[in-house]
């Protein structure tokens, strides 16, 4: 995977905006690039939720005790047991 520098436009928003509403679902855009003002309004008016990659990495660095073992192993998340002293 590459780096990606710029902003996200929105035509992401746009394209997740057409999904469904539902009561469990939940829309998303998760870029590596930013967003601009402008595109987060745009978002916030279509009920579409924003996540940038540094976000995305806190999340998961939050949560990953939460994951189910299967999704811990794609990603490379490994339990090592600690001594406490």
């Amino acid at each position: 995977m590459r780096d990606y520098v710029g902003y996200t436009d929105k035509h992401a928003i746009e394209q997740i905006a057409k999904v469904e509403r539902k009561d469990d679902c939940y829309r998303w855009v998760v870029s590596l690039g930013g967003f601009t003002e402008d595109v987060t309004q745009h978002a916030d008016g279509l009920s579409v939720n924003l996540m940038n990659g540094t976000q995305l990495v806190d999340w998961l660095a939050e949560r990953w005790q939460d994951f189910s073992s299967t999704t811990k192993q794609k990603l490379g998340i490994a339990s090592v047991p600690q001594l406490i002293f």
